[in-house]
């Protein structure tokens, strides 16, 4: 059994669909058995990309902790460059990036995602892709950041792997608000899109990132009213994870727009 690839479906399918503590009992329960079967590959898995469900969650010290952990794995099992690369260099990047520290972020995950390339791989390509585009406009790279999310958003139309969807379209338009030759009505169709979209996946907690992101642009127009309507159901639909940054910040932005 590859209970690293059961905790990567599982987990981050329990946070997708709006349950985040359940999916951190899936990834603790998958590490559990890591540590206990100890078998190299699957330890490394489970505690890397299986463990993506932390990273949703905004739980960034422990995950970079796991990749501490897979990387003595690989060390002393020499697994190889697709576990360094693709695994751990791809995790922890991505973890830096979302801390904000771009330049570690964008350098592990750009030399991931050369390796993903390489192997020809293709399922979570927008969620690997979108980490580097991240980190890229993290840099003030925009331009670069709104070409890679551009491919994700062509991968997973084309591909079928479109679990990512709604979040890769959110981001660009989160890229969008940055570019002066973009206009609020383009970034708004966006934003409209992948809220649709999330709706349509039952991906309750896509829907939340992307109500989070109209309901901010809407505050800068002056449409508080609008924008507390939108975000104020998403956010009471949820009865778990109010620890985890998501929900924290829609917490605070609908606390800000009542004032």
């Amino acid at each position: 059994m590859n209970f690293g690839a059961f905790a990567l479906a599982g987990s981050l399918l329990q946070w997708i669909i709006g349950y985040p503590d359940r999916g951190l009992e899936m990834v603790n329960e998958a590490h559990a058995l890591a540590r206990r079967i100890n078998h190299p590959f699957n330890s490394a898995f489970a505690l890397t990309i299986g463990s993506e469900c932390l990273l949703m969650r905004g739980d960034t010290e422990r995950l970079l902790r796991c990749c501490d952990e897979v990387q003595r794995i690989v060390d002393e099992s020499a697994l190889g460059v697709f576990t360094q690369h693709v695994l751990v260099d791809n995790s922890r990047g991505r973890t830096h990036t979302r801390m904000g520290n771009y330049e570690t972020g964008y350098l592990l995950t750009k030399q991931a995602n050369i390796r993903w390339r390489e192997a020809e791989g293709k399922l979570c390509s927008a969620l690997f892709w979108s980490g580097e585009a991240i980190a890229l406009d993290g840099l003030g790279r925009t331009q670069e950041a709104l070409e890679l999310i551009d491919a994700a958003i062509a991968h997973c139309r084309d591909s079928g792997d479109c679990f990512m969807e709604p979040e890769v379209l959110r981001v660009k338009a989160e890229f969008m608000l940055a570019d002066d030759e973009s206009t609020a009505e383009v970034v708004e169709a966006i934003l409209l899109e992948s809220l649709q979209l999330a709706r349509d996946h039952g991906a309750r907690s896509w829907e939340l990132r992307t109500a989070t992101s109209l309901a901010k642009m809407w505050r800068a127009q002056n449409k508080r009213s609008v924008a507390v309507n939108l975000l104020n159901p998403v956010y009471d639909w949820f009865t778990e994870g109010f620890d985890t940054v998501d929900l924290r910040e829609a917490k605070a932005l609908l606390k800000q727009l009542s004032e």
